[in-house]
């Protein structure tokens, strides 16, 4: 079976496992403590490994082999699955989903980087491809567990563990591939303005997210058509079209305009677009964050050749970083009077303009590839 195909399947299969735990992890913990820190933190604690270890996860998968490194971090999730259906404690959550960050750094910043050394025309393609079948099995992983959960509130746990299985098995003759290991590669690293505006962007994607999800009842609230949770389907969903439509789109989505035009877009939408209608406003939002996901991975990966996985590990790092701070500086910072919609669209503001002044800071030879 071709590289790519396995990549997929395997991480749709993958990602199936983890939204049926994500929809799960909540209830189990309110059963088991009644205190709401431990709780926090054994859901939050995966973005900070997963935030931490990314880069490090890229180097490790240049360095090795990613084609090495994928099957052995799918088998290492199978144990994390069986710790939290046995769990009987909030820390032991604590631990299982910490390192569950590590091993999904590990699995996302290899598999981007495979696919994209396995793209032999557009890069932007496979990596929309991935984007595209993770939120796939991210959606349905949830349908999933709401059925398993009618045997045992647990049972979706078992599912993450096989999923793993699963997924270690379409992917283990992966070993079998000639390994290109990061001594034996001449290393092409621009760390110019070239990789910090697609790290940028990433960032812009990971600090809204994290408004969207965690504000999501406040912002449901303008509307009476959609629940948090559909909310927060809505956008998945939405993300899913744009990722699709990476194939018809990327010759005017990699284009210089492209993050100028699809940032004011966002910022009218959000800022015109009254509350009652903000399924247009999620809408265009996912649409448009699947794309500028995609192309950010994209880009770095035509400035980083021959270490494709570290620059999946750079970006997935700057989108982490987001996803970490968004919420909590919101949180920290808004005195009341900012709705979570209008932070956005300050956000997305903010960051096309900071885009704008690095942008146009370099020479012509550097605007015109940016």
């Amino acid at each position: 079976m071709e590289v790519r195909i396995r990549l997929l399947v395997s991480s749709f299969t993958f990602m199936v496992g983890i939204g049926a735990i994500i929809a799960t992890l909540p209830i189990v913990l309110r059963s088991i403590s009644t205190n709401r820190v431990e709780i926090s933190l054994a859901v939050t604690v995966w973005g900070l490994t997963y935030l931490l270890s990314n880069i490090p996860a890229g180097f490790l998968a240049d360095r090795i082999g990613a084609n090495r490194i994928v099957p052995i971090a799918f088998l290492a999730n199978v144990p994390l699955g069986f710790l939290m259906y046995f769990g009987q404690t909030a820390l032991e959550y604590t631990l299982a989903r910490a390192l569950e960050g590590v091993m999904e750094a590990l699995v996302w910043t290899s598999i981007i980087g495979l696919m994209v050394k396995n793209t032999q025309d557009t890069k932007i393609l496979g990596v929309s491809s991935i984007y595209a079948t993770i939120t796939l099995g991210f959606t349905l992983g949830p349908l999933a567990a709401n059925i398993l959960s009618s045997f045992s509130s647990r049972a979706p746990f078992l599912l993450y563990s096989s999923c793993s299985v699963i997924s270690f098995l379409m992917t283990a003759s992966l070993f079998k591939l000639d390994t290109v290991k990061l001594e034996k590669v001449k290393i092409k690293v621009e760390l110019g303005k070239k990789t910090i505006l697609p790290l940028l962007n990433a960032l812009t994607v990971g600090l809204i997210e994290s408004l969207l999800i965690v504000y999501a009842p406040e912002i449901s609230q303008e509307t009476k058509l959609l629940s948090p949770e559909s909310l927060v389907s809505e956008y998945y969903f939405f993300g899913l079209l744009g990722q699709v439509s990476v194939g018809a789109l990327y010759t005017f989505i990699l284009s210089e305009h492209y993050i100028s035009l699809a940032f004011i877009m966002l910022g009218l939408t959000f800022i015109i677009v009254p509350g009652s209608m903000m399924f247009v406003s999620i809408a265009l939002l996912g649409f448009i964050n699947a794309h500028i996901t995609s192309r950010a991975q994209a880009k770095i990966a035509e400035n980083m050749p021959g270490v494709e996985s570290t620059g999946a590990g750079l970006a997935n790092f700057a989108w982490a970083l987001g996803y970490f701070l968004g919420a909590p500086f919101y949180s920290a910072l808004n005195p009341g009077s900012l709705a979570p919609q209008v932070a956005i669209a300050t956000i997305v503001i903010t960051m096309l303009i900071v885009y704008l002044v690095i942008y146009y800071l370099g020479n012509p030879h550097q605007r015109a590839k940016a």
